[in-house]
């Protein structure tokens, strides 16, 4: 199987930054997201690291079972 990302869109990104609160700037250079070339340009603009805590109730319901 195929390395897929997992949560780590364009849209997700947004989506954690409109909602994290306590964020802080990134730092490093830049990369590409060949999954996803919005990734990057959301990154440049919004210039936000989000942790993995800020959005742990969305991984976490990825990872429950479906409710039948």
């Amino acid at each position: 199987m195929p390395w897929e990302p997992w949560r780590y869109t364009a849209a997700d990104y947004r989506a954690a930054v409109a909602t994290a609160a306590g964020w802080s700037r990134l730092d490093g250079a830049s990369a590409a997201a060949p999954w996803d070339p919005a990734l990057a340009h959301a990154l440049a603009e919004l210039d936000a690291r989000v942790e993995e805590e800020a959005v742990l109730d969305h991984l976490l319901a990825d990872l429950a079972p479906a409710a039948e």
